[in-house]
């Protein structure tokens, strides 16, 4: 089994944000993230896969509560549909996407996203 570490410099925006905004707003958010993950998949060289297993841990910048739910829920539909895009898996279904754990922490100097994924 092979790993990767894909340490993406922003935290996602919550299920109640994505949900709540514009589709213009959604877009801007959804392309932001697909360069970012398709930069950071392009650096470690990641091959097209047919399957993977993903677990995250959100850095914010501070240690307010936070629905995790809400985290969890736009992270993964993010990355799976950034990682189908890209050519990463073939399709963002059970078949080819399994999520482990999602996690929050802070880290107020160095907020961030880091997505473990595993072949």
């Amino acid at each position: 089994m092979t790993t990767w570490l894909l340490q993406i410099p922003m935290t996602p925006y919550s299920a109640n944000h994505l949900l709540r905004c514009h589709w213009t707003e959604r877009k801007k958010i959804m392309d932001l993230w697909c360069y970012a993950i398709w930069a950071r998949v392009n650096e470690a060289r990641i091959p097209p896969q047919n399957a993977v297993m993903l677990e995250a841990t959100i850095y914010f910048k501070d240690k307010r509560k936070r629905d995790l739910d809400n985290f969890a829920f736009s992270l993964q539909k993010i990355t799976q549909d950034c990682l189908q895009r890209i050519g990463i898996i073939p399709d963002d279904t059970p078949d080819h996407v399994t999520w482990g754990k999602v996690s929050l922490d802070s880290d107020k100097g160095n907020p961030r996203t880091e997505i473990v994924l595993s072949d």
